[in-house]
Order: structure tokens, then sequence, then C-alpha cells
């Protein structure tokens, strides 16, 4: 796919006016210091040279000397931090970036980068927020992962480190230099680029329990991080390069494969496709950084070509407040008409409405008025209940709890939602919702709806989801059954290829991180094809079946799998475990099997059926892919065979 963008790419590049270089100036950031710098990017200056057939001159730089060649024509491409790309992209005419970095590191590759906020271990610092007025140590603040990634976190925990510039401070140096500020005292924080934390802990600059980082995110980023990820370095290209070269430079970029060991030491995995700069760009306008500090003249005409809504929403605002207030005049002067419209609102509410007195200081209330509505729910006359107390009319309502609301209303003025509840007495029942006011005059309002149809409908859509649930639970159970049988094999009840190459992904992984050890033995059971042909697939299966039980019963340690890897072939990983005891794991495993006895007179390693082992072995500090450890365990397997069958081979040891 690299290879087509690359074409899609060179065709579109427009053709220069310059003559054919021999030489072609490359231009590399500093970011690490000249020399450590210049040992991480010369093998790609090597590899360029050989594979365009062009003398690339590698130029470390810092970012001060690089806008001097990049204004002198001096460079041909250049690599360098986003945000100083932005930079020069807006001081200089050159095009946009032609290839975006892709970093390796622990057998991992990424495209992105992102900062890291440290502290003293025994710093009392253990937040972001508590980073307000802390002396701050950078390599730059024109880095992107050494000091604006850090920035725009603590901006957007409400922390402007521009309003003080006085607490940073700019190293003018390596990013290791940060550190060293910090380990002495002389910065309570630094920001420094991921990846430098690691690269120094290994080489014994520091200690790991020296540093803390503050912030640390949840990522599959292979370094430690304290902010959002963000697009790694661009490769850009000036006009002083000749087009011819431009496309050997670009092609050579795409074509960059993970075999390089030179480069891979480096850090570097290859190129892709340029990214998208723009999450970097707003970045920079938010915290008004480089290119984007300069505050630009407004005019009348910027403020409504930007602002023109807003204005607009505000006049309307005000012209609405206007009418507002020349309504209430009017509504002044037609409180009669209100208070009728008021009144016929409440006769024909859907709703009860019911308003009482308090009698007996608040004990009870004598009802007032009633509406048609609460006649009809209640299958009550008005002239029945008006002037009478609600404990006589509804003696049910103290014992359903209504009038303790009535009294709390009364007493506190707070509005209350008595919730649904069911009512009943010598003449109704059913279900009621109340919500009870108090008026400024002390009057107590009660609207209450029957929701007695309503609550049926309820229990009976309960009953239908509960049944569903049930279903859907049923069906649950199903789907983890099938999906369990999909990872065990038929046959022999251990498990199938498809779990052991997840299993063996995430534990490959798991041992990387950990830098633990991790074992494979690649199990053939021999001669098994001539027994199939004497005794009967019948007889090969129960073989089969014998043997993967005997493997299964051997393995003692809940985290070691055991899987049928195909035919009459067995795969066992067995992780964190010494050489020794791996060794002791695969004899066990061939004394076991023979000890099944299984009768096989065709076969040339025994007269009963047995076993070849393939072991391959992988220490803490050793990096073998994932692939090249499998393929040792198989060709151990084949060597095992191949010297008689009936034993254990290690490559590059005997038994």
């Amino acid at each position: 796919m690299h290879y087509f963008f690359a074409l899609i790419l060179l065709f579109f590049i427009p053709i220069s006016l310059h003559a054919n270089h021999t030489e072609i100036h490359f231009g590399v950031f500093a970011y690490l210091g000249k020399e450590e710098t210049a040992r991480k990017y010369q093998p790609l200056a090597d590899y360029l040279s050989e594979t365009t057939g062009k003398k690339i001159i590698l130029e470390v730089l810092t970012q001060e000397e690089m806008n001097e060649k990049v204004s002198r024509n001096e460079l041909d491409i250049l690599t360098t931090n986003p945000t100083h790309f932005l930079v020069l992209r807006q001081q200089y005419a050159f095009s946009g970036a032609i290839a975006t970095l892709v970093g390796y590191s622990k057998g991992v590759a990424t495209s992105e980068l992102a900062g890291v906020i440290v502290v003293r271990a025994d710093s009392p610092i253990h937040s972001i927020s508590e980073l307000k007025a802390k002396r701050i140590a950078t390599p730059s603040t024109k880095h992107m992962g050494g000091f604006r990634a850090q920035a725009y976190e603590l901006y957007k925990h409400g922390i402007n480190l521009q309003s003080n510039p006085s607490n940073i401070i700019e190293t003018k140096g390596s990013h290791q230099e940060v550190v060293q500020t910090v380990l002495k005292h002389k910065a309570d924080v630094g920001f420094i680029r991921d990846g430098i934390l690691e690269e120094m802990i290994e080489k014994g600059e520091i200690k790991a329990n020296d540093i803390r980082v503050i912030n640390e995110q949840n990522t599959t980023h292979p370094y430690i991080v304290s902010t959002r990820l963000y697009p790694e370095w661009p490769v850009c290209a000036l006009p002083t390069i000749d087009d011819d070269d431009l496309k050997l430079i670009v092609s050579a970029l795409f074509t960059i494969q993970p075999i390089h060991k030179e480069l891979l030491d480096a850090g570097i995995y290859g190129y892709t496709m340029p990214a998208d700069y723009l999450e970097v760009e707003q970045l920079a306008r938010e915290l008004r950084l480089p290119p984007f500090d300069q505050t630009p003249s407004i005019s009348y005409r910027d403020i409504w070509n930007q602002f023109a809504l807003s204005i607009a929403i505000i006049g309307l605002l005000i012209t609405l407040l206007i009418l507002y207030f020349l309504r209430e005049r009017f509504l002044k002067k037609t409180l009669k008409e209100n208070e009728e419209r008021f009144r016929l609102l409440i006769e024909n509410m859907n709703s009860g409405v019911a308003i009482y007195n308090a009698t007996e200081d608040g004990k009870d209330f004598i009802f007032k008025t009633i509406n048609p509505s609460a006649m009809r729910i209640d299958q009550i006359s008005y002239d029945q209940v008006i002037g009478k107390k609600v404990s006589e009319v509804f003696p049910g309502a103290e014992a359903m709890g209504v009038m303790d609301t009535f009294r709390r209303v009364y007493k506190t003025g707070k509005s209350e939602h008595f919730p649904i509840s069911f009512y009943q007495d010598g003449k109704i029942a059913g279900w009621r919702e109340n919500f009870i006011y108090k008026l400024p005059n002390g009057e107590v309002v009660a609207v209450y709806n029957d929701v007695t149809e309503q609550m049926q409908t309820r229990v009976e859509l309960e009953k239908a989801k509960s049944d569903l649930e049930k279903a859907n639970q049923s069906l649950l159970i199903k789907n983890d059954q099938l999906k369990e049988l999909a990872m065990i094999d038929g046959l022999t009840k251990i498990a199938n290829r498809r779990l052991f190459d997840e299993s063996y992904e995430k534990k490959y992984r798991e041992t990387l991180r950990s830098k633990k050890s991790l074992a494979i033995l690649m199990i053939d059971v021999d001669n098994f094809k001539a027994y199939n042909d004497h005794y009967g697939h019948a007889a090969g299966d129960e073989c089969l079946i014998e043997i993967a039980a005997s493997l299964k019963s051997s393995l003692k340690r809940p985290t070691d799998i055991v899987a049928r890897y195909g035919g009459e072939e067995f795969v066992i990983l067995l992780k964190d475990i010494e050489l020794k005891g791996a060794k002791k794991v695969a004899n066990t495993l061939l004394e076991n099997i023979r000890a099944l006895n299984i009768v096989h007179e065709y076969s040339d390693a025994a007269s009963y059926v047995t076993v070849s082992i393939g072991l391959a072995f992988q220490e803490p500090q050793d990096f073998i892919t994932k692939e090249e450890l499998l393929k040792q365990a198989d060709d151990a397997l084949y060597k095992a065979k191949a010297n008689g069958r009936n034993q254990i081979f290690m490559v590059g040891q005997s038994r």
C-alpha cells in the first residue's frame, strides 16, 4: 500500500527549476543534542544514500541554526518536530510534509508522539492541578513534545503558563538536561518528550525510582506519557531540491522495511503518508504560541463578520425584553380577564383539581372548590364535598399517607409530589398520583390523576420485559457456549489452533512488557500415519485423545497452555519459566507419553507410541519475534525427528 501512495504522491510533486544535485543536504533538529541525534539519524542518511545513489549529507542543527540554513537555501530536505514545522512553513515558502515518521520501540511501531511531565520521586507534587506557580524546566518552549503538549494539558486544567513566563526554565539543551535539572533541584517539574525517560533508564543515566511521572495516560503507546498523542515528526522538502531527487527520496522513505537493524536500533521503523497536523496547529492557536502568537488587528467589520449571529441574538433578546415589559403592563390592566381564563382552565383540565382551607391548625382540610375532573375521578358531586373535611369524604386518605403530605406542605410551604399510590375506601379503589401546593393566601391545592389504567399497563409491560430479559439471558449463555466450542478442539477437548494463536499473541506481548521468559514446545506423534494406516482412524483418534489428556495433566501451572496445533501435532506455551524448568517439563511430557504404553508395532522409534519434542526458548533480555520463536520450535522438532524421534531437541543445544 505504501508503494501505491508513494506513486500517487510522486505524480503530484511539482517540477523543480533547480539543476540535479550530486549532494542532498538533510537537516535534522538536534532534540537529543547534536551528538546523540547524529548517532540516531546517520543510519537513515546512509540508507538514503545507498538507496537513491545520492550523497546524503546529514546536518544536525538547533532550531535557530535550521531557521538560518532554510533562509539561505542551504538545505534540501529537513525533519523536525511538528511545532517547528508549523513555524518554518509560516515563515518560508515550501510545501507541506511529504512523509511522517513511524517510530519504533519495544517491538511496537508508532507514528505518534506525546509529552511527559516528570518530578523527583520525593516531590510533594502528585497531580497536574498542583503545577501552578512551579518552576518548570524545558529544552525550549518551541518543542512540541518538550513543552507545547504539556502546556496544553495545563491550559485545559486552567493553568496558563504564558501568564507567568518567569517560572519557565529553558535549558536550551537536550531533554536529558531537563531531567538532570529536576534531579538537581534547579526546577520543580520537567517537560520532556516521550521515550527519553525510558532511554535514560536503559543507559543507566538515572534509576527508575529517581523520577515520577505526573498525569500518566492509559494508552497503547510504547512509552509512558502525560498528554494526548500527536503526529510524529514530518519530513519536508524545500524548493532547493531537484524534482527527480525528491522522487528518489520519497520513494526511499516509503519503501523502508523493518529489517534494517541499524534503523530499528535508532528507533526508526519507517515512514508513512503525511499525517494531519491540524491538531498541532489548533494547539498552537489556543495557546497563542508561534507562529500564532501575534494578535491581529480587528475592525468593526471583522467583529460583525465573526459575531454577526451573536449580535443578532443579543439584539433580539433586548427586543424581547422590551416586549416583555410592555406585556407586563398590559397584563396588569387585564388581570380580571386572566383570572377568568384561569378558572376556565381549571374547570377544563383533565386532571382533578381541589382547593382546601386548613382547619384545626392544619390537622385537617376543608374542601373549598373542585373541578369537574375531580368529580369524575372520585365519583362525587360538588355539593357532596364543599365545606366538608377531607377525612370525612375520603376516610382512606390518612392510611394512604396523603394527609401527612398535606400537613407538611401547609407547614413548610414547599410543594411535594406524592408518588403513585393505591387508594381504597368503602366506595372507590384505584391508583392515584398527587401534586400538592400551597398558595400565597394559605390555601392548599391538590392536582391529581387516576393512573389505574397506566399502572395495569405497566405491570403487563414489566412482565413482558422480564420474559424478554430471560430470553436474552438464555441467548447470551448459548452464545458463550458457541464461542467456547469455537476455541476447543472437537476431538481432544483441549485448546485448538485459533485459541493458541490468540493466547500466544497475548503472552508474547506480556513477556516483552514484563521482561519475562517464554518457552514453546512443539510436539509431534512419531509415525502417526503408520499408526492410522494399520490400526484404523478410530484407534488413531483414541490415541490422540489419550495423548492430549496426558499432555494436559502433565502441566501443573494454570498459566501453561496446551493446544492441538493440527493433525498429530500439539504445542505447549510456558511463560515465566527458566530453561532448566522448560527442559524438565519436556522430559516429563516425553516420559508420560511413553508411560501410556500404547502399542505401535509399526514405529521405527519404539514398540509403543512416542512423541518428538522441539523446544524454543526466549530469555527475558532477548528480543526474538514471535514468528521466529515459533519457527525455532518447529526447526527443533524437525531435528528431533531427524535424529531418530522419541526425543527432545532444542536448536543450539543437544537434549
